[in-house]
């Protein structure tokens, strides 16, 4: 015969049962914001956290007065783009070198990176030279770069620019080791960002002219670009030959590069000209550094159609 006890204790289990297989995960930023987080807190969970606190992560936290600071610090010529914003500031400035200085610290307490760093500039050598040890370019990396983007040399012969790309390709080939690192840092440590600071970040760092042309539906190319020593985009007149073509199917979108140098650090821009090409959920489904011709760019707006 059960007595009261039993069943008491049976109805514990129960409702302690049904709370863990009813418990979710928090959602994350880009679950929550798809596309707004294109580095640091894109694995971020949505929190929420203490009035005035922007981001934790195991023991840090972030605040307004941070960000206010952190924008200070940067050239004349950048504030007013990152002060306009702030979560690009958060994402990009931020929020990477203290994630980073603290993922370096676990992993010279764990044995995998040797102490003795005199300075938080020293550890984080350290860690990025952990990261991108074996990193190499071929000899076929870089005469294939040369073919495709002769125009970016002025017409210079390929041994006189040998050296120069094979110099590019590989501080390319890092920074793209290090950004997916960067990326995916929130798989690896705890971190957490304000959800009601999110909410209004997502419309103000989407007011600008890419996510406007991403999100309405259609595919959506972008060409960053600018005037070079060797004269104009030699980029403008292929982009102007597809809008023409295509330019109903698709929204194409030039952004000068020096323009808006928060919209270049959030879509990890270190070289011009860079294609990014957008499907029309607006997820980001190609990146490419260099030039591209009309049928290269057709044969990609083309696979994101099938």
């Amino acid at each position: 015969m059960k007595t009261r006890h039993h069943i008491l204790m049976a109805a514990f289990v129960s409702l302690i049962s049904a709370t863990v297989v009813t418990a979710e995960p928090a959602r994350t930023v880009d679950e929550t914001y798809p596309g707004l987080a294109t580095g640091a807190l894109t694995y971020a969970a949505v929190a929420d956290l203490p009035v005035g606190v922007l981001l934790k992560a195991e023991g840090m936290e972030v605040v307004a007065e941070d960000l206010n600071a952190a924008a200070n610090r940067l050239p004349e010529w950048a504030q007013r783009e990152f002060q306009r914003s702030p979560f690009v500031l958060l994402e990009q400035i931020i929020a990477p070198k203290e994630l980073l200085l603290k993922a370096a610290r676990q992993d010279v307490a764990q044995g995998k990176l040797k102490g003795g760093a005199t300075s938080d500039k020293d550890l984080l050598d350290a860690y990025f030279d952990s990261l991108i040890e074996g990193v190499k370019v071929s000899d076929e990396d870089v005469k294939a770069f040369y073919e495709k983007n002769k125009g970016m040399f002025c017409n210079a012969r390929f041994d006189q620019v040998e050296d120069d790309i094979e110099r590019f390709l590989f501080e390319q080939k890092k920074q793209d080791t290090v950004t997916e690192h960067i990326r995916t840092i929130g798989q690896r440590i705890a971190i957490e960002v304000s959800a009601s600071w999110l909410k209004e970040q997502d419309s103000i760092t989407r007011d600008n002219p890419i996510d406007k042309a991403r999100l309405s539906g259609k595919p959506t190319l972008v060409n960053f670009g600018g005037k070079s020593c060797c004269g104009p985009d030699t980029m403008l007149p292929v982009i102007e030959a597809v809008r023409e073509k295509i330019g109903e199917q698709v929204n194409i979108v030039y952004m000068e590069a020096k323009d808006r140098p928060d919209l270049t650090a959030r879509f990890r821009i270190i070289s011009i000209p860079s294609q990014i090409l957008f499907n029309d959920k607006g997820r980001q489904v190609f990146h490419h550094t260099g030039g591209m011709s009309q049928e290269e760019i057709e044969i990609k707006l083309a696979e994101v159609n099938k």
